[in-house]
């Protein structure tokens, strides 16, 4: 009896051993740079070469009545969206064949005074009224609204409770417009809690914080910090896959990131991976929803082009089956460089297999200003160069915006000193 119980003793702690050794840490990506192919446990390194991307124009335009359209979330078959600051205290129903609004529910205790975000829960609506530019409001909220109250068609107007908090580092009230690091656009709801995600204007990094989603007033702790090189305006996540996307911009530029294959609620602990948008310069890019396990729509309030609807499938590179390097191109080839740039005296739009025959060319200043516009017939498949004279302009950065039938590029053009 006691060889037996010194036999299963040995076996048990024989297994403890070699079960420890078996277990690989590293990053687990085959995307990755530093991908380490036996590795079993992912300690979140990976990292990787620079991605560019063109999403897909889903629907362009969307109703005006969303023209500053900020927030997204994909509920029962349809997209809803709000307006943000100054705009009625209403969510909106958008047609996703159409982009037309098709029902209206207003919040009759609300106001918008910066709304900026909207999630969900399995039962219920989140809005986020706590768009801070100036770094100095002490009234931020969330509106939360029970999914019962809002009927299958037609319009209403409902009730909401409401979650009133503050940041227990803020200290400064003062008045700093667009260079705070106080200012937020961007939450998603996950079991009992509210996850928000700041717009750093100052630094370009993004802190976490963690809101109970029950009415109350509530101080709320920083739990997490990072360095996104650019300005959060969007967020949502797919509990089911462990993965979130943040969508936001950076000198004029849009970005998602994502952040997947990580640990409970430790979101930062897997892997994160930065898509850029290049060709959607001066495209404000603000809401961002799950709409199945491997897409999501990407809204657009009016700016460089009107306020529209993308599509982005997320699976290319969260999926850690995708091994090819082709997957991550788009199926619309739609290459446009500007050479040289900076430009100094003359400069050319070199279009490489484009695949368009049409396209309406702009040259806009930095305040968006029309300053050239033509429509150019183009070779499909074929390189087109067009020249330009380059001392037609003062120096200065300009936006060259190029339109086809269903896409629309907007890249940055900088003038030097002639």
């Amino acid at each position: 009896m006691k060889i037996n119980r010194f036999v299963f003793v040995l076996i048990f702690f024989n297994l403890i051993f070699f079960n420890s050794y078996s277990q690989i840490s590293g990053c687990t990506d085959p995307q990755a740079i530093n991908y380490v192919q036996n590795a079993t446990v992912n300690d979140g390194s990976c990292f990787y070469k620079s991605t560019n991307y063109y999403p897909e124009t889903f629907i362009s335009p969307i109703s005006s009545t969303v023209n500053e359209t900020s927030g997204l979330i994909f509920f029962r078959g349809a997209l809803w969206t709000h307006n943000d600051s100054g705009g009625k205290p209403e969510i909106y129903k958008i047609d996703t064949i159409t982009g037309d609004v098709v029902q209206i529910i207003r919040i009759n205790n609300a106001t918008n005074v910066d709304w900026e975000d909207i999630t969900q829960d399995s039962d219920f609506i989140y809005i986020g009224d706590f768009g801070n530019n100036f770094g100095d409001r002490d009234d931020l909220k969330v509106y939360k609204i029970s999914k019962t109250q809002i009927p299958q068609t037609g319009n209403a107007q409902v009730e909401a409770s409401v979650i009133n908090f503050s940041y227990s580092d803020q200290k400064n009230f003062a008045e700093f417009k667009n260079n705070n690091n106080f200012d937020c656009e961007a939450f998603f709801a996950l079991n009992d809690s509210l996850y928000l995600f700041t717009k750093d204007w100052d630094d370009h990094k993004t802190r976490m914080y963690v809101l109970p989603a029950n009415a109350g007033t509530y101080q709320i702790n920083p739990v997490y910090t990072y360095n996104v090189n650019g300005l959060i305006t969007g967020a949502d996540i797919n509990a089911e896959k462990n993965q979130i996307t943040l969508v936001g911009y950076y000198s004029y530029e849009s970005f998602i990131w994502l952040m997947f294959d990580f640990k409970g609620n430790d979101f930062f602990s897997g892997n994160k991976r930065r898509i850029d948008f290049s060709d959607m310069a001066f495209v404000q890019t603000e809401g961002i929803a799950y709409y199945d396990n491997r897409n999501v729509f990407m809204s657009c309030e009016n700016s460089s082009c009107p306020q529209s609807l993308f599509k982005i499938n997320t699976g290319i590179w969260t999926n850690i089956n995708n091994t090819g390097i082709s997957e991550t191109k788009n199926v619309d080839n739609y290459d446009v460089k500007i050479i040289p740039n900076p430009v100094k005296d003359s400069f050319k739009i070199v279009f490489n297999n484009f695949n368009a025959k049409k396209i309406k060319l702009e040259i806009r200043d930095n305040h968006w200003r029309k300053l050239y516009h033509k429509k150019y017939h183009l070779l499909k498949n074929k390189e087109n160069i067009l020249s330009f004279n380059g001392l037609n302009y003062k120096p200065g950065m300009y936006f060259l915006k190029i339109k086809t039938k269903n896409k629309i590029i907007v890249k940055k053009l900088i003038i030097i000193n002639h």
